[in-house]
């Protein structure tokens, strides 16, 4: 395919053309096709994790990584953890679901010991039965709501807890857990992600539930505090003004 478009061409891969097979995730013949054809035409291929990277670098030496950004807004100002609520914010769509189902046991021995006040539940209606977690702590179940109102919540809460249990090695890509890294909450997962690649350590910054909630140690909020202050400093280089600055960058090359 002849490449003659009048304009530079930049495409970015948020996610790659594949399909399920069981447990193991292979390339979408006809998908896959269309994205390599897709990338020697384009002047620039941009996507969001250092595998995506690799992968795409077998149709074309003109790629860029960059971490997703915050979709609600970058805060100005970041309190520290012990200026903020004792409330626990999780946030997204329906993986929400199995950041009760896989971990509720260890969420309610979490919130007891971090003395969460509040569960803030934003996002469409989550129809997980929560009444265990209920009895022990207040659930509130918040909808959907605008970025700025999201935004502000983040920027009172102490922590936020997610689940990326479908892409475990691909953290870089979750908005969600951007979003919790820029308003400088204490990140929380419910399993380790092994997401190195992008620069994400479990411990350094992101801490893992089940291993929280079974510390029999007093909590640590020097250490909490340690690891928000790296994860938004890890954030710090993915901005919404550098992901801007990198495609333009590649259209002005």
């Amino acid at each position: 395919m002849k490449k003659n478009q009048p304009v530079k061409l930049v495409v970015m891969f948020h996610e790659l053309p594949t399909i399920r097979i069981g447990s193991m995730g292979v390339i979408n013949p006809i998908q896959g096709l269309f994205s390599c054809q897709l990338s020697l035409l384009a002047d620039a291929v941009i996507t969001n994790t250092a595998d995506f990277k690799r992968f795409l670098s077998i149709w074309s030496s003109k790629i860029y990584s960059i971490p997703n950004f915050s979709t609600i807004g970058e805060p100005q100002y970041i309190p520290t953890l012990q200026e903020r609520n004792r409330d626990l914010v999780v946030f997204g769509s329906s993986d929400r679901n199995r950041v009760y189902q896989s971990g509720i046991t260890d969420l309610i021995k979490l919130c007891g010991r971090l003395e969460i006040k509040r569960i803030l539940d934003i996002g469409q209606i989550n129809p997980t039965d929560l009444s265990q977690l209920e009895e022990k702590v207040q659930v509130v179940r918040m909808g959907p709501q605008p970025a700025a109102v999201v935004s502000q919540i983040m920027t009172d809460s102490v922590a936020g807890l997610f689940d990326y249990g479908r892409f475990p090695r691909h953290l870089g890509k979750s908005s969600v857990y951007a979003a919790y890294c820029a308003h400088g909450l204490l990140p929380i997962g419910n399993d380790y992600y092994p997401s190195e690649a992008d620069h994400v350590f479990n411990n350094k910054h992101y801490l893992v539930l089940s291993k929280m909630a079974h510390d029999t140690a007093t909590p640590d909020w020097s250490l909490y505090q340690t690891v928000a202050h790296a994860a938004h400093d890890w954030y710090g280089n993915h901005t919404i003004a550098k992901c801007a600055n990198l495609f333009k960058e590649c259209i002005e090359k």
